[in-house]
């Protein structure tokens, strides 16, 4: 005889399988792997080159700087947290500027998870 709990647990499995059994086996690449945000000069100027240094001050107070290139600065090698976080940049010639950036993760049906940062452009006034 079979114990009671079987026949609804294989059920409940069967139909967990089911829901899932339209999405592709996907290999997806790390959360934030090319996340990225673009720094210009000014609001509607083009982007700053290089020099950039940008920090980021999570909500616990942990900072972590950024990898900066050609106007364009990439999240670190660190797992990606979903929050807002305070963003600190700096550049020669330019006044430093502080924000906020938002975090989001996004989980589409089948796909990969996403990253972003909102809003992915931080405008320097020039000093």
């Amino acid at each position: 005889m079979r114990p009671p709990f079987v026949a609804p647990l294989v059920s409940a499995l069967l139909t967990l399988a089911a829901c899932h059994s339209d999405c592709p086996v996907m290999h997806c690449p790390a959360v934030g792997l090319a996340m990225s945000f673009a720094v210009t000069d000014g609001p509607d100027g083009g982007l700053v080159g290089d020099g950039i240094e940008a920090t980021l001050t999570a909500a616990d107070s942990s900072t972590m700087t950024m990898q900066c290139q050609g106007g364009v600065c990439f999240w670190p090698s660190q797992p990606v947290v979903a929050e807002i976080y305070s963003l600190e940049v700096t550049a020669p010639g330019f006044q430093p500027t502080k924000s906020n950036e938002e975090v989001k993760i996004s989980h589409p049906g089948c796909g990969c998870p996403e990253a972003s940062f909102d809003p992915s452009k931080v405008a320097l006034n020039r000093s």
